[in-house]
């Protein structure tokens, strides 16, 4: 069976690179060719649209570098192996396999085929994985409403991975100043090779650097951190970082996950309430927030209970300190 795109917008060009990938994808995995038709089959014109943009941007990428699809396609079927594996051991012990940053690094931060295997493959899942897609799709939704409400002029981006939601960020902020931390080189110089060929002409500052040690702007307008609390052995400690690094009318934009295994997942959130609790005591107040269940047949009150994987974003403010002396009620 043919996996179809089929958005009237975009030509067959743009697509090409997408549709070659999820192809040589459905050719290495029955399972995920079935579930790739649903998804393609069911998408809206918008999400179309955002493929074909993301297929003509990586299809240069690909080409720039001498990257075959096939390698892609491997990539991608790799990252789904690999959580398949990881969440056969979760569900036996109840924990992550992996428990330090060191052993993790060893793994996977200072290994350049598992880093790319490994951002190559969630660049793909972006689209194909209903719950990355809604975050994706929440994030940019998003920064156009605090663009609109008040320009961003300062921009921090830590980890950014893949680099697509900093490509979103750097299209829609029109006037602001962007900093991108990462602690490694690797990861970073990827995240390059993904501006360069999605929003060329865009000036970033890129900081090889634990973002603890970082000092850039004294209060940025907008700090995001996708997907990295959760790779870390203290996330509450980097949280709290973050909130000093915005100003009083400053934002955060997060996203991590709950009970979900990945070789490279160290903190483990085992409810929403547990990751929200978090951002309060980091000293930020949630202003609006996106809860997507990986299973969604179970009640909210049974997800910790069952284990339910749970993937979350939540935008946040820095909550206001109270005056001395005075009393909250």
């Amino acid at each position: 069976m043919s996996i179809a795109l089929s958005a009237a917008s975009a030509d067959t060009q743009t697509e090409s690179v997408f549709h070659q990938i999820i192809q040589a994808i459905g050719q290495k995995n029955p399972l995920q060719k079935k579930m790739i038709a649903g998804v393609m089959a069911n998408a809206d014109p918008l999400f179309h649209a955002r493929v074909a943009s993301f297929s003509e941007n990586f299809g240069r990428l690909l080409q720039a570098h001498a990257i075959p699809v096939e390698k892609v396609a491997d990539c991608y079927t790799k990252l789904c192996k690999d959580m398949l594996l990881e969440q056969i051991k979760f569900r036996k012990t109840g924990r992550y396999s992996s428990t330090s940053f060191a052993e993790v690094a060893q793994r996977v931060y200072h290994s350049e085929s598992e880093m790319e295997a490994m951002v190559y493959g969630l660049a793909i899942s972006q689209f194909l994985w209903r719950n990355h897609y809604g975050l994706f799709d929440f994030f940019i939704d998003t920064i156009a409403r605090l663009e609109a409400s008040k320009p961003v002029r300062s921009y921090l981006e830590i980890g950014p991975g893949h680099g697509l939601h900093l490509v979103e960020s750097l299209r829609c902020l029109k006037s602001a100043h962007f900093d991108v931390v990462d602690i490694s080189a690797i990861s970073l110089a990827l995240s390059q090779k993904v501006v360069q060929q999605f929003a060329p002409g865009h000036a970033v500052s890129f900081h090889q650097k634990d973002v603890c040690e970082f000092s850039g702007a004294s209060a940025y307008d907008l700090v995001v951190i996708n997907e990295v609390l959760e790779h870390l052995e203290d996330p509450l400690a980097m949280m709290r970082t973050i909130a000093g690094l915005i100003g009083d009318e400053g934002h955060v934009f997060l996203t991590t996950c709950a009970n979900a295994p990945s070789v490279d997942h160290i903190f483990l959130y085992d409810s929403v309430e547990a990751m929200q609790a978090q951002i309060a005591d980091a000293g930020l107040t949630i202003v609006a927030e996106k809860i997507l269940p990986v299973e969604d047949k179970f009640p909210r009150e049974q997800w910790k209970e069952l284990k339910v994987e749970v993937n979350y974003a939540a935008l946040c403010k820095k909550t206001p300190t109270a005056p001395q002396g005075a009393t909250r009620v």
